[in-house]
């Protein structure tokens, strides 16, 4: 019992000197939360990317709120792009909660996609899709990023032709650490 409990503390991160609390403490890697820090906008519509929060673009989908969204109530599309971190992460998940809303009775139809691309957008995969009248929860959506990703090349753009009646970017952020 002795040699299986000195295993689990050898493997777990472990300071010796310069700590921040006492030596021999046990501690977990610290999760960073990075917003988004621009966006082009075809609703507002932006001159390429801007500022999140400038020229009329909404800053509810990077305010770290999780309460707060916006609606994609047209036909158009919304990229965020985060900026170069300047910093080694070990481990990075990008994060989006979106929804869609179809009022019973609704007319409307079309296709609603969330997506992100790792190249500067130049390619996207989608994270999810509705089609027509589905309807879909308020769900974050998570992906593992490759090792070494460059973050300024990390977009996630929210994409609406004839939308539902409530397209919804609640948040969009990145869980990293060192």
């Amino acid at each position: 019992m002795r040699i299986a409990s000195l295993a689990v503390l050898l493997l777990a991160p472990f300071c010796v000197t310069g700590c921040a609390s006492a030596p021999g403490t046990i501690f977990a890697a610290t999760v960073h939360k990075l917003s988004p820090q621009s966006v082009r906008d075809t609703t507002v519509p932006t001159a390429g990317f801007v500022p999140i929060g400038t020229a009329g673009t909404s800053n509810v989908d990077a305010d770290g709120d999780l309460s707060t969204c916006w609606d994609l109530g047209t036909v158009a599309t919304r990229t965020l792009a985060f900026a170069r971190s300047g910093q080694s992460w070990a481990d990075v998940t990008l994060k989006v909660l979106s929804s869609v809303d179809v009022a019973d009775g609704s007319s409307q139809s079309g296709t609603v996609t969330v997506s992100y691309s790792l190249d500067g957008g130049n390619t996207f995969s989608a994270l999810w899709s509705a089609t027509g009248k589905q309807a879909r929860a308020a769900a974050t959506d998570a992906v593992t990023l490759p090792a070494n990703q460059d973050l300024g090349l990390v977009q996630v753009r929210f994409d609406s032709t004839m939308p539902p009646l409530h397209f919804r970017g609640c948040e969009v952020w990145l869980d990293a650490s060192h």
